[in-house]
C-alpha cells in the first residue's frame, strides 16, 4: 500500500523481510510467495534467489540500516499483510514481526496501533467481499 514511498534500498530489505517472514512459522504459501515475487521483480531482483537465500541474510544488520520513523512504520504494515495473506496470523509471525520492530528500535504500542489498523481492515474488506461479492 505504502511502498512507493520507500527508496529502492528500503524496498530491497523489505523483499528479504518478507522472505524471512515466509518462512518463520515453516508454511510458505502461494500468498506470500505471490507477494514476495511482485516486489521483488518490482525492484528487478530474481525472488528465487531471496527466497531461498533468507537464513544466510544478516536482518539485524538491514534493519539498522532503516532510520525513518516511516519506513520503519510501511515495513511493519507490509509485514502485517504479508503475515495475514494465508488467513492466518500465526504466533510465530507475530514473535517474528515483534523481533523486527524491537530491532528497529520500535515502540510495541506503535506495533499494537499498526497490527489493529491492517486487521482492521482486512475486516472490512472480507465485509465487502460478503456484500458484493456473493452476488456474482
Amino acid at each position: 500500500m505504502f511502498t512507493h514511498m520507500l527508496s529502492q534500498a528500503e524496498r530491497k530489505v523489505l523483499v528479504h523481510l518478507f522472505a524471512y517472514l515466509a518462512h518463520i512459522d515453516q508454511e510458505l504459501h502461494q500468498d506470500e510467495i505471490d507477494r514476495i515475487v511482485v516486489v521483488a521483480r518490482n525492484l528487478g531482483l530474481d525472488p528465487k534467489i531471496i527466497i531461498d537465500d533468507v537464513g544466510s541474510i544478516d536482518l539485524n544488520a538491514m534493519l539498522h540500516t532503516i532510520e525513518s520513523e516511516r519506513t520503519k512504520r510501511i515495513i511493519l504494515q507490509e509485514l502485517l499483510n504479508l503475515a495475514y495473506a494465508d488467513g492466518h496470523y500465526s504466533e510465530e509471525e507475530h514473535a517474528g514481526i515483534v523481533h523486527v520492530a524491537q530491532t528497529l528500535g520500535m515502540d510495541l504500542s506503535i506495533l499494537d496501533n499498526i497490527e489493529d489498523w491492517v486487521a482492521k481492515g482486512r475486516a472490512w474488506i472480507r465485509e465487502g467481499d460478503r456484500l458484493f461479492l456473493v452476488a456474482s
